[in-house]
């Protein structure tokens, strides 16, 4: 049975006139699973934002319940059984998992006061029920990202969500938290509850929905029974073409030792356990290590130390041979440092500056012509850039935040790339973009492997750590427990265990 209609949704982004989305129809049925796909900028999240009231839709009707709905905003959407689970975790990390899902509708005592004791009770009550357990009293900011995401949903479950929307639910999930994830919301189908998911892992389509629907440059080109279509035809659809589900490299050619990492260490005052403790590694020229581990284990402190963002207690890191640990993130950059990072947005651009100066913001030195920029130079440099990156742009004069994520991605890695840096720091090369995008990107990554670049990657997505790098190591609360040779058949089972801490191992490279 139908519960939600969209018809004729139209959106289009103002000053470019960018057309997000061009008259979409979307039907959701009471009970079931719906994957929504499709290449970056193809209108998927624009779509979803319109359902839970973010975004206003130029022209179209949503109906609910087979009545007519305005859905002006997220409080509006809550109220009419619509819950969203964004990618970015919208919670307080200072406050309790109860404090975060009932903000905004606490239980009282006497009408007047937030009634800890009953707010308690009611989270236990309702992660029981959902099988979603949670620890009420626990801190946010102690959580991993899979208890943070059950407290995401529990939030809008208490709420009173009947319609739940995920937007790339499994980016930061381990093997084990997205198996538990899955049976989460085959169970809350089967007790009635309807749910939208946003994903460009297609293995997951297939895995856990029952209906899936595949969007290209603002449209809905199909709607499908998930058991009736293959990965490849999803794919054949997205992208216009048949994709291969795996990526192909040669032999490892190692050079010289280009990185190398010793007893790095950082302490934090009051803390007991390190952030970083003790992790020694080397990465040699034309070599691809990666590094698989739970969020919050260490990764993104490993990462700012490398690029002189975040201050070492004891240690040391070399370039080629040349200490650079303490040096500041320019003077690292001249000792050809490349860092592509997760945060595209808040830490990879400027969003408010054009696509020109985002390109060429780090190396302003060599289009200098006496006292000032050659902009004609700038211009010609930034377009070939553009071109030969397939960035999706009317020129270089566009904002950078009028980007999809997938072509944002390509303009810091236009960046990044140029002129092949002798070690190359790159997190979530892939994260939130579709199959088209992340070859792309995977050929460009290898592209600097065999140019004899050293290159780091911080992943939360296994298979592609797996099929990347020539050498895996595993964080676990701040050390590296295990380096593993990627010359073997690996499972990401196995190494998803490593990541929780349920095995450790010996370090050797």
């Amino acid at each position: 049975m139908s519960i939600i209609l969209m018809e004729g949704i139209v959106k289009t982004y103002q000053p470019n006139n960018v057309l997000a989305n061009a008259g979409i129809d979307l039907e959701l049925e009471e009970g079931k699973i719906h994957a929504i796909v499709g290449e970056n900028g193809a209108g998927k999240t624009t779509l979803m934002k319109i359902l839970y009231g973010e975004e206003q839709p130029d022209s179209g009707r949503i109906f609910i319940d087979n009545e007519k709905v305005n859905i002006p905003s997220p409080l509006v959407a809550n109220r009419l059984g619509l819950g969203m689970v964004h990618q970015e975790f919208q919670l307080f990390p200072s406050l309790t998992t109860a404090q975060n899902i009932v903000l905004g509708a606490e239980p009282r005592k006497g009408g007047l006061f937030y009634d800890n004791k009953k707010a308690d009770e009611i989270i236990k009550d309702i992660s029981v029920k959902y099988s979603l357990q949670i620890e009420p009293k626990a801190i946010i900011n102690r959580m991993t990202v899979g208890q943070k995401q059950r407290v995401e949903i529990l939030k809008m479950l208490y709420r009173g969500a009947r319609i739940l929307i995920l937007d790339e639910p499994t980016s930061v999930l381990v093997e084990q938290e997205i198996e538990a994830l899955f049976k989460t919301l085959k169970k809350l189908a089967d007790s009635g509850h309807t749910i939208v998911f946003i994903t460009h892992k297609l293995g997951e389509v297939k895995t856990v929905s029952d209906i899936v629907f595949i969007m290209k440059s603002g449209r809905m080109v199909a709607c499908r029974d998930t058991e009736s279509v293959t990965k490849e035809d999803i794919c054949s659809l997205m992208v216009g073409r048949r994709s291969e589900f795996f990526i192909s490299k040669s032999p490892i050619q190692p050079g010289k030792v280009v990185l190398t990492v010793n007893n790095l260490r950082i302490l934090e005052k009051g803390v007991k356990q390190p952030v970083l403790d003790a992790v020694t590694f080397q990465i040699r020229k034309g070599e691809i290590f990666g590094i698989a581990g739970v969020a919050g284990n260490g990764q993104a402190d490993l990462v700012e130390a490398l690029f002189g963002l975040r201050k070492i207690s004891s240690g040391e890191i070399s370039i080629s041979g040349k200490i650079i640990s303490g040096n500041n993130p320019k003077s690292i950059r001249a000792c050809g440092v490349a860092y592509v990072p997760a945060e595209r947005t808040a830490r990879g651009s400027a969003g408010q500056a054009c696509l020109w100066e985002n390109i060429v913001v780090s190396n302003t030195a060599r289009f200098k012509k006496r006292l000032f920029l050659d902009i004609p130079a700038i211009k010609l440099f930034c377009d070939d850039k553009v071109r030969s990156y397939a960035i999706k742009a009317e020129n270089t004069s566009m904002k950078a935040n009028t980007l999809s994520g997938g072509n944002l991605q390509k303009l810091v890695l236009s960046r990044e790339f140029d002129g092949y840096p002798e070690f190359l720091i790159i997190e979530e090369p892939t994260r939130g973009l579709d199959v088209k995008s992340a070859d792309f990107v995977y050929d460009r990554i290898l592209d600097m492997r065999e140019s004899g670049c050293a290159i780091l990657i911080i992943s939360s997505d296994l298979n592609e750590i797996i099929s990347l790098s020539d050498f895996i190591g595993v964080m676990y609360r701040g050390e590296i427990t295990i380096i593993f040779d990627n010359d073997q058949e690996l499972s990401s089972y196995e190494i998803g265990e490593y990541m929780m801490g349920v095995r450790t191992g010996k370090v050797k490279n």
